[in-house]
């Protein structure tokens, strides 16, 4: 639940950089991830009775997608250009949270399942398997996302450059080389 996040004092925010795509990096990045996650599953800030996630974020009552970005404001610091990132991955996070825990609400619960039952929730979950079908590499990194591996992958190959005694065992091949980063 991350409560060291949403424990921190009024005042105090977690600094995290962003690399040129606007992807969040570091160990930093690794704990804003994780918060959007919380925030996905708070039904106050997303809730589940939207039938899709930019009705989430146009929801003109609240500003779905201000309100998200006003509270993890007061949490982070961030570069501005990681703000797409930030509600697209809330909206991933949003769409895998399809069961129903104790923490959602029951109304919010059936209009989601009724919306499962209708044709058109059907047809789109068809047409999503079908896509889901076709995809040749999935990720398979942990929690640690492409962009904080090539990060880190740059960073290695920088230590390299400047301190190349470090960069040879005694078979010739990098120290440190992880097999799931292609550059």
């Amino acid at each position: 639940m991350l409560p060291y996040v949403w424990d921190l004092p009024d005042g105090k925010r977690i600094v995290v950089k962003c690399n040129k795509l606007g992807q969040p990096i570091g160990s930093e990045g690794g704990m804003l991830g994780q918060f959007l996650g919380t925030i996905a599953r708070n039904g106050s800030y997303c809730p589940l009775n939207k039938k899709n996630w930019r009705k989430v974020k146009e929801n003109k009552e609240n500003k779905g997608d201000l309100i998200i970005l006003q509270f993890v404001q007061t949490k982070f610091l961030y570069p501005h250009s990681c703000e797409k990132w930030i509600l697209k991955s809330t909206g991933r996070n949003w769409r895998r949270f399809k069961l129903c825990p104790e923490v959602v609400e029951k109304d919010q619960w059936e209009a989601l399942v009724n919306y499962w039952k209708s044709k058109k929730g059907k047809m789109l979950s068809e047409k999503n398997k079908r896509s889901r079908a076709m995809l040749k590499n999935t990720h398979s990194a942990g929690t640690k996302s492409d962009a904080r591996w090539s990060e880190d992958l740059a960073e290695l190959e920088n230590l390299v450059e400047e301190q190349p005694e470090l960069a040879q065992n005694d078979q010739g091949r990098v120290c440190g080389h992880c097999p799931r980063v292609m550059s």
